[in-house]
């Protein structure tokens, strides 16, 4: 097949949207190895998130932070399940919307909320230093949480006297085929596979975690494997580079065929680099 990455195999290690990643990669030439590193489950029932939202409702938020779009799409559909979606817009049109990244900000307009702010550098903690420096100390924050669930933002908000509501609607867990990963494991380090790719923190973090229990974590991290890393952006990025990975690519800001042209570019130059060597 043509294509700038024919020749080379991908392993992707996404749960969500994995088949979308695969069709680009294989639109570009590439073969493709799939194993989920880890799962997106659903965290509360319809009628817990309906509860949380009237909630809300009743206190309506000085500033509403949106961390991620499954996030806000899967609260905006469970409103919208139970009649109180329109209410749940006109709340937030009247309150001061912050957005994490691109992909949140899309979410956002894509149901009719248009985000105050868009943090250029995709990280929460810029979003909480915004929110703290437009609301004083005792209003109330709403925070849609990312998989992870609460963490050290919301300590932080919560310690400088913020009232904060968490929005919880998915958590990340174990893989269903951990069999599945540690075989796309031995290929990466024995070099039957040319690159991985990443869309969110936790999957670099249970990759490692996943090596490190078989006895591969240092050949993963060995730069002379020449496995190049491609994250979807920085946060991504960021994780990739606490664990120790080699070779981390990523296009700023974070979008999966954004992802995947910076791979291509750079599996382009390694491969330009190793012909001249």
């Amino acid at each position: 097949m043509s294509g700038d990455l024919a020749g080379f195999t991908i392993g992707i290690t996404a749960d969500r949207r994995a088949d979308e990643q695969a069709d680009l990669l294989r639109r570009r030439g590439a073969e493709v190895r799939h194993a989920a590193v880890m799962t997106c489950r659903r965290l509360l029932s319809a009628d817990d998130l309906a509860r949380t939202t009237s909630l809300v409702l009743d206190d309506p938020p000085d500033v509403f932070i949106a961390n991620t779009a499954i996030g806000i799409r899967a609260w905006l559909a469970a409103a919208e399940a139970v009649g109180i979606e329109r209410a749940l817009r006109e709340v937030l049109a009247d309150t001061v919307v912050l957005a994490r990244g691109p992909k949140s900000a899309v979410a956002l307009r894509q149901l009719g909320i248009e985000p105050s702010t868009i943090a250029p550098t995709e990280r929460l903690a810029a979003v909480s230093e915004f929110a703290m420096a437009i609301a004083p100390p005792g209003a109330h924050v709403v925070l849609q949480l990312d998989g992870g669930g609460e963490g050290p933002e919301l300590d932080r908000l919560r310690a400088n006297g913020y009232r904060v509501t968490t929005i919880g609607t998915y958590e990340w867990a174990p893989p269903d085929d951990p069999d599945a990963v540690v075989r796309l494991l031995h290929q990466a380090t024995e070099g039957a596979v040319d690159a991985l790719t990443f869309t969110c923190s936790p999957a670099v973090q249970h990759l490692v975690a996943l090596a490190d229990a078989h006895g591969l974590g240092d050949a993963l991290r060995d730069p002379r494997n020449g496995i190049v890393m491609a994250c979807v952006g920085p946060v991504t990025a960021d994780a990739a580079l606490a664990a120790g990975l080699p070779s981390i690519v990523f296009p700023n800001p974070g979008r999966i065929g954004l992802m995947i042209r910076t791979l291509a570019d750079a599996l382009a130059l390694l491969s330009r680099v190793e012909r001249a060597s």
